[in-house]
This record gives structure tokens, C-alpha cells and sequence, in this order.
């Protein structure tokens, strides 16, 4: 039967480590932190079998210590191994941020260029684990512990074996760790030991990159695995109908039944996805080797020391953690605007100057949004520093032991999409106002040498005197490198906002925001987004590049001249799409509304 608290802990005396708490548990036993008796500053991991697993326990101690003997900074320690009359302990090194499962957003993804880190880290300690005879044989997420500095560190080898005997690889009889992420052979007779892992590692980074397992079982029976193999429109559906072209290549190339066709770890670590920014910080996808010199990536001083998390608190806990911790910070919190996948919004006042209210983001404190948060703000600091009516200003920056504040002007009038009327779309003469601003706004973003990359209406603020404001810059990156434009690749924005061209391996930046915008107007005038992404997959967006709905509605009773904008904005050609400059200088954004009245110039939905 395996530990509880209840019955491990009578051995505590017996053990050179005192119990702390329970960190998790499996099918081999529990996870206990536990520090040592003559100096609590010493933490360690223990698991913790049955004696009746004694044989499991000592062969998986032997291969872990010959690991740890050599070494290395992805693969977690063991530094020895105890027991006692009911129980054997394996002592490990203590990983204090959790595991790789927790990194990923709960109902989202993990970001590529996260992702990527990971990645690369688990490709790295499997060809040391490999390199030593060994096979892991249970990788997966929850296997993967992430230290400080943001350092992954492959634990649990009780399902661990030596694959090389005096030098020749010799197969092994089928084991199964975890079935969502055990390969196809594993069912069969012998095989060989690392394409196990290598499958393994691909379905790990599927699980990143989608945020969901796609098969319960690499067998041919489950109909989800099936169709992977064989392969067919797979792009037409999401996740992969979004998927960066070059990933989705290599998650093909990885998690193949041909064992023989499979990548190996060094065909993986050349591939053009995986070695992608190799000497930029994780988090850019900029295809450069460093930083543009505008945009510097400095370190920030917290307040106060900043705490590990061996569980990422979930979103909905943010609003009460946010409460607790209210007096960190020179603003207090009155009420909270909005949330999404980053975070919360919450309107605050400062304490010291009453009556001057901001917008704080914020964000969970964590290795991994560290960077992410630090980017964000330097882009947006430096537009601030130059200003504009049309973006929102960002003040400053602070870090307390539970969250990164981003404290931004509050624009008190909500969002564009709360501007439109219930049920019918935006007049025309009121769309061409904001849609004006919002070309003005990017027009000075775009000339920093910044794209938004996420341009749609709720990202679009409204303050007094019906001012557009563009806010949240969160995809946000630089596309000039030393006066030069570079290409981008795939980062994630909204999918119904996305240009075509997202899809391909590198785009250009401006032309993103373009189509971003073109959308948003289209939004507007028609109340709604008219396709679920643009693809030719897709009937509604097929049916507008190809032309064939233009004598239906809202299209026949549309402006000529605004249905001709918005054709140009909206073309999957990148090179005939309109420029900031050309829609300014377009005919419809000329047109005067107060005088000239155009003919069908309203439009109504049948």
C-alpha cells in the first residue's frame, strides 16, 4: 500500500530529514518536501515507496546515482537513498517551482517561444541520459521539474533502463509509463530504447504547444490517433490550422510510427524550429541574433524579494491574492475591469495622491513571466517616453512577492467593443472616427519600429472626448533591426483578427496590424467578425477572397467606396495590401461626413 501521512510519518524519527509537506503522489508512492534535521536551509525531495517495492525502488536508486554521479543541470539528483522498517526513501535534489504540467495555462497554451525553452532543455537532458546507456521510458510533463532560473530537470526514472550492454543497444520488452505519451511500438514485441523517448518528448511539446493530449492511446484503435497518422487535412482544423507551418512539420517528423523515419535528438536539435533566436532571450520570436538597442532588456528591482511556486496560483484565485496583498503597492485597488489569458486588469488609486486613478495589469510573479512582463514593458515604456493621444501611457513597473503591476493610464470610457449598439452594427460616420485614430495610432507605433500584433476591439480603449486608445502589448515586438525591416514568425494573437500569413514560417510585421485593423472596421460596420480564421478551409473567408458574397448582404447595401477600402485592406496578398499611408490617403477615410451624406451609406443585417 502506498505511504500516507498518516502511516510515514511514525518513521520521521528514524530519518535524517524532518517532513515538511506532502508535494505529490503516484502510483510508486508520495512526494514529500523534507529538510535536514541539523540544517533546516537544506531542502530535499523525498520519495517515498512500500517496502514491497524495495526491488523497484533500489534498481531505480542505482540507475539515478550513476546519472548523478556524472551529472547534469536537466536531470534531477538523487543524493541518496534510506529506509526503514515499512518504507524505502529516495532523497533528491528539490526543485522549488513545480513541474513543467503547472506551466501550462489552464484552457490555453503555452506561448511558442516558451514552449521552444522547455523544449530544447528536455532534448538537451535526454541526449545526456541516452549518452549514458540509458532510457527514460516516462516522459511527460508532470516528470519534468523546473528549478530556479527556469531550469528544467527530468526526475522519476522508475520506469528508467540501461539500453546499451558493453556498448551494443540491445531492444527491450514493452513497458508502458503513461499511455497518453507512450509511442506506438510500446505495444509490440521488442524495441529499440531512445525513438521511446524521443516520442515521449514530441507528445510533451504537442501537450505545450495545443494544450491538450490529442490521442488517449498511439494505438489504431483510437480514432483521434488514427487520423495524425494518416495525415489527411489535417490543417484544416484547429490547433494545426493556426500552427506555425515549421513546428507543425516538426511534430509530424516526431511523432511518426515509422520508427525508422522518426527524428533523433540531434536531428531534432538542428531543426530550424527548435534552433530558432538561439542567442536572443526565449521569449522574442524576432528572426535576429539580439536585441534591437531601442528596446533594451535591463533587470528591475522588486520591491520585495520574490518567492517560489511550487503551484501556480489559478486566474480565478487572482482577485482575492490581489486583495491580500493590496498594501504592497503605492495604489489601491477600487474595483477589477477585465481579465484574459494574461492575467487581471484592476482599477486602482494611488494612496498618496487621491483622486488619481490608473490600470494595473497584473501577472502571476514566475520565472517564466518574468521575461515576458519585462518585454512587454520596455516596448511600451519607450512609446510612452516618444507618446501618443492613440496609445495608452504606461507608467511604471513594479514587482511584489505575488504579481508584476503594470500601472497604465485608466481610460474611463471601457473598450471599442463595448461602444457598439446592441444588435445592429456602427454608423459609418462613427466607425470612420475611431477607425481614423486607430490608423493614426499605429501610424506612430509602426514608426518606432514596433508592430501590436493583436489589434482588435477589446484592445482598443476609449477615454474622454471619444479619444482611441490601443492598449495591451502583450505580443507586441520590434521588426527594425539597425534601420533594417526583419521578418517575424508565428507568436499567437487572436484567431479571428489573424492575418493569412501568420501560417507561413516568417511574415512581415506592419501588414499584420493592417489586416488587424481592416477587421476591426469590419467589425464595426457589420457586428460581427464574418469568418472563424483565414483560411481557405474556411467557407465565409473563402467567399470573400474569391468575391462570390459581394452581391449579398451587408456587402450590397455597403458604401462603394468603404466596400472598395475594405476589399484592399483585406487581401491575402501581402504585397497589394494596403499600407498605413494609402488607407489615410483612401477615398472613404476622406470622405466627410458632416457635408456628404453617401448614399447606402448605412447598413443593415437582414
Amino acid at each position: 500500500m502506498p505511504p500516507t501521512s498518516a502511516t510515514a510519518r511514525p518513521d520521521q524519527p528514524l530519518l535524517p530529514y524532518k517532513m515538511v509537506r506532502k508535494i505529490g503522489s503516484g502510483s510508486f508512492g508520495e512526494v514529500y518536501l523534507m529538510v535536514d534535521r541539523a540544517n533546516p536551509d537544506i531542502k530535499v525531495a523525498a520519495k517515498i515507496t512500500s517496502k514491497s517495492k524495495r526491488m523497484k525502488a533500489h534498481k531505480e536508486f542505482l540507475i539515478h546515482k550513476e546519472l548523478s554521479d556524472v551529472g547534469h543541470e536537466n536531470v534531477i539528483r538523487i543524493l541518496e537513498m534510506g529506509k526503514s522498517p515499512d518504507f524505502h526513501y529516495l532523497y533528491l535534489e528539490y526543485a522549488e517551482c513545480g513541474d513543467l504540467f503547472d506551466r501550462i495555462p489552464m484552457n490555453s497554451s503555452m506561448r511558442p517561444p516558451m514552449a521552444r525553452k522547455y523544449f530544447k532543455q528536455l532534448i538537451t537532458g535526454l541526449k545526456f541520459i541516452h549518452g549514458q546507456g540509458v532510457v527514460h521510458r516516462d516522459i511527460k510533463p508532470e516528470n519534468l521539474l523546473i528549478g530556479s532560473g527556469d531550469i528544467l530537470k527530468i526526475c522519476d526514472f522508475g520506469h528508467a533502463k540501461k539500453y546499451l550492454q558493453t556498448g551494443i543497444e540491445v531492444l527491450l520488452a514493452p513497458e508502458v509509463g503513461t499511455v497518453e505519451y507512450a509511442a506506438p511500438e510500446n505495444y509490440g514485441p521488442e524495441h529499440r530504447g531512445p525513438p521511446l523517448d524521443v516520442w515521449s518528448a514530441g507528445v510533451t511539446l504537442m501537450t505545450m504547444v495545443v494544450g491538450e493530449y490529442l490521442w488517449k492511446k498511439a494505438d489504431v484503435d483510437c480514432r483521434e490517433y488514427r487520423k495524425w497518422i494518416a495525415g489527411k487535412n489535417l490543417t484544416k482544423y484547429n490547433p494545426f490550422r493556426r500552427m506555425n507551418s515549421v513546428l507543425f512539420k516538426l511534430l509530424r517528423q516526431i511523432l511518426t510510427d515509422d520508427v525508422d523515419q522518426r527524428l533523433t535528438l540531434d536531428e531534432i536539435e538542428n531543426n530550424p524550429w527548435v534552433r530558432l533566436n538561439k542567442n536572443v532571450e526565449y521569449d522574442s520570436e524576432l528572426v535576429v541574433l539580439s536585441h534591437s538597442p531601442l528596446f533594451p532588456f535591463p533587470s528591475f528591482t522588486p520591491l520585495q524579494p520574490s518567492y517560489p511556486h511550487t503551484k501556480m496560483p489559478s486566474t480565478q484565485s487572482i482577485t482575492a491574492l490581489a486583495q491580500y496583498e493590496n498594501g504592497s503597492t503605492p495604489y489601491q485597488m477600487i474595483t477589477k475591469l477585465g481579465h484574459g489569458g494574461f492575467g487581471e486588469v484592476h482599477l486602482m488609486e494611488s494612496r498618496l495622491v487621491p483622486g488619481f486613478r490608473v490600470a494595473a495589469k497584473l501577472q502571476l510573479v514566475s520565472e517564466s513571466n518574468r521575461c515576458i512582463v519585462q518585454k512587454e514593458y520596455n516596448i511600451h515604456k519607450e512609446l510612452s517616453r516618444h507618446g501618443h493621444i492613440n496609445v495608452i501611457h504606461i507608467f511604471e513597473m513594479q514587482e511584489t512577492p505575488m504579481f508584476y503591476y503594470l500601472f497604465m493610464e485608466f481610460a474611463d470610457c471601457g473598450t471599442l467593443s463595448e461602444r457598439l449598439p446592441p444588435c445592429i452594427p456602427m454608423s459609418p460616420e462613427m466607425a470612420q472616427m475611431y477607425f481614423k485614430q486607430l490608423i493614426a495610432g499605429l501610424k506612430f507605433i509602426h514608426g518606432l519600429g514596433v508592430v501590436h500584433r493583436d489589434i482588435k476591439p477589446r484592445n482598443l480603449l476609449i477615454g474622454s472626448g471619444d479619444i482611441l486608445k490601443i492598449c495591451d502589448f502583450g505580443h507586441a515586438t520590434t521588426y527594425m533591426q539597425s534601420g533594417l525591416e526583419i521578418l517575424l514568425v508565428y507568436e499567437g494573437g487572436t484567431s479571428q483578427f489573424e492575418a493569412p500569413e501568420v501560417c507561413k514560417p516568417w511574415h512581415r510585421g506592419p501588414p499584420l496590424d493592417v489586416w488587424s485593423a481592416g477587421v476591426t472596421l469590419m467589425v464595426l460596420l457589420t457586428k460581427g467578425v464574418l469568418w472563424d480564421s483565414p483560411h481557405m478551409e474556411c467557407p465565409e473567408y473563402r467567399c470573400w477572397i474569391e468575391g462570390t458574397n459581394l452581391k449579398k448582404s451587408p456587402w450590397n447595401k455597403m458604401n462603394k467606396m468603404l466596400l472598395d477600402l475594405l476589399r484592399k485592406i483585406l487581401t491575402a496578398d501581402v504585397d497589394k495590401r494596403l499600407s498605413l499611408e494609402e488607407i489615410e490617403r483612401s477615398p472613404w477615410m476622406r470622405l466627410s461626413y458632416g457635408s456628404t451624406q453617401m448614399e447606402h451609406d448605412v447598413i443593415t443585417i437582414d
